[in-house]
């Protein structure tokens, strides 16, 4: 058969516009997520010339020709072999980088492994729980171990639980997104796992606290099982070698320089400094009943943060203050999952704040303790400047941004993840108040360009949040109104942004 030369090159002349539109059904279909590129791309091409009756009838030399013909490409410069022919066309208007199938069945594979290891832990977990309830020996080392099993049974269930949803609802959407050519991101949408167990899986293995735990965050992994046993056989040894992390990491030295760089601890610094001087006088007593309440309220400040409306502010203060300490962390267990260990503040934490405010503690025990604390209040500090809370990602893309502005750079996804988080105020203390009159120059023809070139390119969840920048920026900077409606207008997207999901992965990921 003869193919026909076409009259209108459609390839040679296509729009972005014209290729979403295209391509979105075909991008739904079962041969997008399960087919080879041979497959996507002769169907893409089908899709391309389907006014043309004979299309369904031609051979791949027949389709190459037509493709040549309609692109305008060179024929030494497109591949002759069926295979890497249409992994090219696929690259080039399907921006696929690989087989959505392999990054879908790598998906499934593992999803059905971190199953497997959850089942087993729960297994386990069930087993130790009903010879707890026969004994009716729940304290271990002062820890509650039946209500430290039931927290991590209910972790893993909700682990699964997350997991089962991801492989009903979600899989595909991610093979999807894991095969396309990284152009550009938007940072903060680029989620490194589906799921929050594929990232940190040994979070849900049963441990016991060690009183220590914020300690180690310093401690180069080899050297644990010694300290281990320094704290177990030899507490004179163990607080040595405290001692010499204390100066060797200059604890008391960066927390006081930590303080003016947040709002929060500087709120704090008139009562924090005289609680670290506390610590360099060795009145080790006082300092660990200071350090346990400026733990315990830093803890309850980070809680404050998360609500940005200066009413509901108010009125979650008021609730916080009838919350005991576990109910104030169960806040903050998925946002600083990772960062802050739940289980130690849960369960140890309250083990030694209660042996303080009896008061039975030796002199070697309350240094070793006022040692311990000083490493948790350096957490709780690290905690409050987390990137995971919105606030904080606010302010450190607005400093970013506003120092780029001012050496003359231009961060393109920084500007979106800016306007994306508008709706967070930010406090005065942090100097940024004329950043979006920084940022009006910045809106030119080539700015406008840069993303239009690339719509196609951006994930579904990246092209929701640039048509979300666009609502934000409309509001923002009357000026911007005009372009800003086109682009809306022009710009077509089957993701709906939302912004508690972009919160909930701003906290998980």
């Amino acid at each position: 058969m003869q193919v026909i030369k076409v009259k209108s090159k459609k390839l040679l002349n296509m729009k972005v516009k014209e290729l979403n539109q295209l391509t979105t059904g075909l991008k739904e279909s079962f041969i997008f997520i399960q087919g080879s590129f041979v497959e996507i791309g002769r169907a893409f091409l089908k899709k391309v010339f389907e006014d043309r009756a004979e299309i369904h009838l031609l051979d791949f030399e027949q389709i190459r020709k037509l493709y040549l013909e309609d692109s305008g490409a060179e024929a030494e410069e497109t591949p002759a072999k069926e295979h890497d022919f249409y992994k090219m066309v696929c690259s080039t208007y399907l921006y696929l980088d690989t087989e959505p199938r392999y990054q879908f069945y790598e998906l499934f594979k593992s999803a059905q492994h971190h199953l497997g290891e959850i089942a087993a832990r729960l297994k386990e977990i069930e087993r130790e729980l009903v010879q707890i309830r026969a004994s009716g020996e729940r304290l271990v080392d002062g820890i509650d171990r039946l209500e430290l099993l039931q927290h991590y049974r209910e972790l893993n269930l909700q682990a699964k639980e997350e997991i089962i949803t991801f492989l009903s609802e979600d899989i595909e959407h991610e093979a999807k997104n894991r095969s396309l050519i990284k152009l550009i991101s938007f940072g903060i949408l680029q989620r490194p796992t589906p799921y929050l167990y594929a990232y940190v899986p040994r979070e849900y293995e049963v441990r016991d606290p060690l009183p220590f735990t914020n300690v180690l965050d310093h401690v180069v992994i080899r050297q644990i099982m010694e300290v281990k046993r320094l704290y177990i056989e030899d507490k004179a040894g163990f607080l040595e070698w405290l001692t010499l992390q204390i100066e060797h990491e200059e604890i008391v030295w960066s927390l006081s320089n930590v303080l003016p760089s947040n709002h929060v601890l500087s709120e704090r610094s008139s009562t924090l400094k005289p609680i670290l001087d506390l610590f360099t006088r060795k009145d080790w007593f006082a300092f660990s009943n200071l350090a346990i309440i400026q733990i315990e309220g830093i803890l309850t400040d980070i809680c404050l943060l998360l609500e940005y409306d200066e009413d509901g502010r108010k009125r979650l203060e008021k609730k916080l203050i009838g919350e005991g300490f576990g109910e104030k962390l169960d806040r903050l267990k998925a946002i600083l999952f990772g960062e802050l260990d739940y289980e130690y503040f849960r369960f140890r934490f309250r083990v030694m704040r209660n042996r303080i405010a009896h008061g039975r503690l030796n002199s070697n025990e309350v240094e070793i303790l006022a040692g311990i604390l000083l490493f948790d209040l350096k957490k709780v500090c690290d905690c409050v400047r987390s990137l995971n809370i919105p606030l904080n990602r606010r302010v450190s893309i607005a400093g970013v941004t506003k120092d780029s502005l001012k050496k003359g750079e231009i961060e393109h996804s920084l500007i979106v993840q800016h306007f994306l988080l508008s709706h967070i105020p930010i406090p005065s203390f942090y100097n940024l108040d004329d950043l979006e009159e920084l940022l009006k120059p910045v809106f030119t023809d080539a700015f406008w360009k840069n993303f239009e070139e690339k719509w196609d390119s951006y994930s579904e969840e990246n092209q929701a949040a640039f048509r979300e920048f666009l609502i934000r920026l409309k509001n923002k900077i009357p000026e911007m109104s005009s372009k800003a409606s086109e682009l809306l207008k022009n710009l077509k997207c089957n993701a709906k942004f939302t912004q508690k999901d972009y919160l909930d992965f701003e906290m998980k990921w």
